[in-house]
């Protein structure tokens, strides 16, 4: 299932991109359904880096969809990338087990506006479930979205509290 998002931020595209991959801010950011994440790993060289995340869900699973994606804990793995030069970063969630199952591939463009920048990320997310896969795309893409929005909000309010300290 395609997805697309935008959010706006109070900083310019190299900022923001910047702190797209800070362990230190997502290690205290609590999402819904899930717990804090685990840095899996970080590397950042000033123009090009990454953070990789393993997440546990917390949330309500309906059984059949529990059986589905493999039962026991549900776990996955999220990386984003970036490229400070080309203002552009990508995107890569999967199930740390049966990977085929649940995935999602996107890339985000930051654009610089007047008043900060405005990240928009396109991609697709599969359930590669015959028959149920379609469905529960729709039903999982909710919770990512608002978990997304969560997470620019909190982003923008930590990049505007770093900007306003000497």
């Amino acid at each position: 299932m395609r997805f697309a998002f935008e959010h706006r931020f109070p900083a310019g595209p190299t900022q923001v991109l910047g702190a797209m991959i800070d362990p230190d801010f997502y290690r205290t950011l609590a999402l819904p359904d899930l717990s804090l994440p685990e840095v899996v790993s970080a590397r950042d060289d000033g123009e090009r880096g990454s953070l990789a995340l393993r997440y546990t869900f917390t949330g309500h699973l309906d059984p059949i969809a529990a059986a589905l994606l493999g039962g026991g804990e549900l776990l996955w793995l999220q990386e984003v990338t970036v490229d400070r030069p080309r203002g552009r970063a990508s995107l890569q969630v999967s199930l740390e087990r049966q990977p085929e199952r649940l995935h999602a591939e996107g890339g985000f463009r930051l654009e610089e506006t007047a008043d900060g920048a405005l990240r928009r990320l396109e991609g697709d997310l599969v359930v590669g479930v015959p028959l149920v896969g379609p469905r529960a795309e729709r039903l999982i893409l909710g919770g990512f979205s608002t978990r997304l929005d969560l997470e620019a909000a909190a982003l923008a309010t930590a990049i505007a509290t770093a900007t306003d300290q000497p």
